[in-house]
């Protein structure tokens, strides 16, 4: 029945992600989505045993694990890092998200990318009604967060939002007429925030050093043409890539 929504989200997650990638998903369902993505090496997560059954029978070529995403003992026992750990509609459903995110650090290089993708609150009425009368799977009952709670709770946990995104300001195809819409209207600024997608991509920055540090020295001055060469003498050894400009 939502097949215009479902392809819409899959194909900018495959944007995000790229194909052969290391790909973590939390909540990953019946893993339609991270089969979408083709990763090198895929593990998806899920607390629904039927669920991740489905999966393994679907998506032999990926891992699956029953589990609670919440438990440090279960994150702890993924093997390797990731270049991706995705969080698609699964954030409402957390009892701690702070916790959840800083537990992920384990499974991160300075290089892996957190991407969470959920319903925009402002939708609720809507969804809540597509359940009723059929139009909508059914689903428990969930926290709704706005983009800037997300953020909030990604800073706390040492993560640092590099991208966010609004989505399907029409998620129905309403022959042809719902993609001319969010194509042309969907994108504009205010409008889009009306989108019934939200996308968040996150790195992490605890105990991240640079590999290749470069510095840039700002000297304002005036009429100090004897001073320049002794200010340059005692300008600390920063790093190897200094440069120096004088104003």
């Amino acid at each position: 029945k939502n097949n215009y929504f479902y392809k819409n989200d899959h194909s900018y997650m495959r944007f995000l992600v790229g194909e052969g990638k290391r790909v973590l998903e939390l909540g990953c369902g019946t893993g339609q989505l991270l089969n979408v993505l083709n990763p090198s090496y895929g593990v998806g997560v899920d607390l629904s045993a039927n669920m991740i059954s489905t999966a393994q029978e679907n998506y032999p070529h990926l891992e699956f694990i029953q589990g609670d995403i919440e438990n440090p003992e279960l994150i702890k026992s993924l093997e390797g890092t990731f270049d991706y750990i995705i969080l698609s509609d699964t954030l409402g459903f957390l009892d701690d998200c702070e916790e959840t995110f800083s537990g992920l650090h384990s499974l991160c290089t300075p290089d892996t990318r957190l991407i969470i993708s959920y319903y925009s609150w402002r939708w609720q009425p809507i969804l809540t009604l597509g359940e009723k009368i059929g139009l909508k799977m059914p689903s428990v009952e969930m926290n709704w967060l706005s983009t800037e709670d997300t953020m909030g709770f990604l800073h706390l946990a040492d993560f640092e939002t590099v991208k966010r995104e609004w989505r399907q300001l029409v998620p129905r195809s309403l022959f042809g007429l719902g993609s001319l819409i969010n194509r042309f209207i969907g994108t504009l600024p205010l409008i889009r925030r009306l989108s019934l997608r939200n996308y968040l991509v996150a790195r992490p920055v605890r105990e991240v050093g640079l590999k290749r540090p470069s510095t840039t020295v700002l000297i304002p001055c005036r009429n100090e043409r004897g001073n320049i060469e002794n200010a340059v003498k005692r300008l600390p050894d920063f790093c190897e890539d200094l440069e120096i400009l004088y104003v």
